[in-house]
């Protein structure tokens, strides 16, 4: 996977942006698993990719959505921040 992060929304917890290898979109989610951080990685559709881009709001609903387990079926992988240290 090679991310490359279009838009940085760090005070709502997320990323957006596109893995240059296959094309496909993302939201990145900040998340906290006992004493543990991870980035989650949740691959978009493009429509929401789009609508993400644009609408902020729409955007750190879904992020949220994310942070409670309710997307689990598009998420792609967990990256644990002390690892990149």
């Amino acid at each position: 996977m090679k991310p490359r992060l279009e838009f940085p929304a760090p005070e709502d917890g997320y990323w957006l942006g596109t893995d240059d290898a296959s094309g496909r979109h993302f939201i990145v989610v900040e998340l906290s698993v006992g004493v543990e951080d991870f980035d989650a990685f949740y691959e978009l559709t493009p429509e929401q990719h789009a609508r993400f881009l644009t609408d902020r709001s729409a955007a750190a609903a879904f992020a949220e959505e994310c942070s409670r387990q309710r997307h689990d079926d598009v998420l792609r992988f967990g990256w644990n921040r002390a690892s990149r240290i």
